[in-house]
């Protein structure tokens, strides 16, 4: 799938700058740092999610503690 985005010459040029360090098209830069950058917050929000559900059990165990 196709998209467009705009971005400011300092940006295009280190795109540029990155994309022939590593050989491949801008385009193809620019696909790669979307794909990193999405892994990025899916880790981020699993590790959220994982730390969310201890706190929740931690939080059930304590009250469950005082209960008795």
């Amino acid at each position: 799938m196709r998209i467009q985005v705009n971005v400011g010459d300092d940006i295009v040029k280190q795109l540029d700058k990155y994309a022939e360090m590593m050989g491949v098209s801008r385009s193809a830069l620019c696909s790669i740092f979307i794909g990193q950058g999405i892994l990025g917050y899916n880790k981020s929000f699993e590790m959220i999610d994982v730390l969310g559900q201890k706190l929740g059990e931690s939080w059930l165990a304590e009250k469950a503690v005082k209960e008795k």
